[in-house]
């Protein structure tokens, strides 16, 4: 189940990370403020993990790429700050951003 969780991510997370740093999403659930993001980066870095690449946002949550001891993670931060990590993967197993 796991596994397919994780498929499910990367398959997410690769068709969609371009879309996450463009102007298009604007003033829709899916726009992504600075604030937003400086936020969530503080909780993923707080949680001591390295945020590395934020892939999409969806209605105030935002989905990252994080490592922490050589390991690759996805990264969910939720409207209300919680923060969600998958399995670890090493680092260069995860598909490309």
């Amino acid at each position: 189940m796991r596994f397919h969780m994780l498929a499910l991510a990367a398959l997410l997370s690769a068709g969609t990370s371009a879309f996450a740093q463009t102007p298009d999403f604007k003033g829709t659930v899916n726009e992504v403020t600075p604030a937003l993001r400086a936020r969530a980066e503080a909780a993923i870095t707080k949680a001591g993990y390295r945020p590395t690449v934020l892939q999409f946002a969806q209605d105030g949550n935002l989905f990252f790429t994080a490592t922490r001891n050589g390991q690759t993670y996805d990264a969910t931060v939720t409207r209300d700050g919680k923060v969600y990590f998958s399995n670890g993967l090493p680092e260069g197993s995860a598909p490309p951003s």
